[in-house]
């Protein structure tokens, strides 16, 4: 029959759970025999990046070693020891004689930096206000995806309806900061097909459209049309 153990540990900060799952007709685990671990994986449950050569580092267990609870413990406690952690799991399936140890991590560091690249007439500035990252704060993954739909938004208002916005962190295991990259690619602008200017009274359409320094037919100028946009609100004061 096949055999299932589990092992929960939790804390305020870390959960630890191991999960072995033998073989029906597994031949060590009959015997009783210890099995090897023949991989060692990491899942990182966040848009953050650690590199596999980092987290290898923080734990004991390697391929070929035999698979025992204190070597999982061990590997979890140098894990744990980085406060970059706000959950840690260990999964282990065992088929053959043979372990597959996963080890899943949730880490939430607190942001040292920003950084927007790619950006060419849409200064980093207003990028940066977009997508209300701060620096000092913690993301979560709901926090990313607002953040490229709000940056977005904000460059299809100005004329860029074909922009394309990615977000994404790296992790510093050593002092549990992050940094975050902003990276914008703004395509051609958009053609202006129509203007539109309700309710106005006090100037003419053509008066309204020349402080606007925008026509029909002309590729949208963000700069231009914010400039503007800045005269009619002070004629119409």
């Amino acid at each position: 029959m096949a055999a299932n153990k589990r092992l929960v540990m939790a804390s305020a900060a870390v959960l630890i759970l191991m999960t072995p799952l033998f073989g029906v007709a597994d031949d060590a685990a009959r015997d009783g025999a210890a099995p090897v671990v023949a991989t060692v994986r990491f899942q990182v449950a966040s848009p953050y990046r650690i590199s596999y050569g980092e987290l290898a580092g923080l734990v004991t267990v390697r391929p070929g070693d035999v698979l025992t609870e204190e070597s999982v413990r061990g590997s979890i406690q140098g894990l744990s020891a980085k406060p970059i952690f706000t959950e840690i799991a260990a999964f282990v399936r065992e088929e053959g004689g043979k372990a597959d140890l996963l080890f899943y991590l949730r880490p939430s560091p607190s942001i040292y930096e920003v950084e927007v690249a790619g950006n060419k007439k849409v200064s980093s500035a207003q990028i940066l206000s977009a997508s209300r990252i701060r620096r000092g704060t913690r993301l979560e993954d709901r926090d990313f995806r607002d953040a490229e739909a709000a940056v977005k938004k904000a460059l299809h208002s100005k004329g860029f309806t074909a922009a394309s916005v990615s977000v994404s962190a790296l992790c510093n295991l050593e002092n549990g900061a992050g940094k975050v990259k902003i990276e914008v690619r703004e395509g051609p602008t958009a053609v202006v097909r129509t203007i539109d200017l309700p309710g106005a009274s006090y100037l003419t359409r053509k008066r309204m459209l020349e402080a606007l320094g925008v026509s029909p037919g002309e590729f949208f100028d963000h700069r231009r049309w914010e400039t503007g946009i800045r005269k009619l609100r002070v004629a119409y004061k």
